[in-house]
């Protein structure tokens, strides 16, 4: 069975799908080495509001996730994935790995917390 990081992948960019797994009072964390972006975003209306500014700005829509593990015990998940995209920026491709850990209540997501590479990012996108 899938895990709620797990299943959160599976539809990742489908905003309204992502949204249904997300927790009123949800918090989103990046690497702090990502200045502002990295958060945290308090809030279903903020992640998705930041959700929303990665698939506009960030990435094309064409991508591919592919899980490479995907776990769950009780209320705590983790999902380990490749991400390859295009950047809107520069039209570079860009593959990356990525992990994703969720905390939940009543299945749904109330924290995530996103493992990624910001100096892979910044080589491939260039800078801000």
């Amino acid at each position: 069975m899938s895990g709620l990081a797990g299943r959160l992948m599976r539809v990742y960019g489908d905003l309204e799908a992502m949204g249904a797994l997300y927790d009123e009072g949800i918090v989103l964390r990046l690497p702090r080495s990502l200045g502002a972006s990295a958060g945290p975003h308090c809030g279903k209306a903020a992640v998705l509001a930041f959700n929303e500014r990665t698939w506009t700005f960030v990435y094309h829509q064409q991508f591919r996730v592919e899980i490479l593990d995907d776990i769950e015990q009780g209320d705590v998940s983790a999902c380990r994935f490749l991400f390859e995209a295009v950047f809107r920026k520069n039209n570079a491709p860009y593959l990356g790995e990525y992990t994703m850990f969720a905390r939940s209540r009543n299945g749904l997501i109330t924290e995530l917390d996103e493992g990624l590479d910001p100096l892979l990012i910044q080589q491939v996108r260039g800078p801000a």
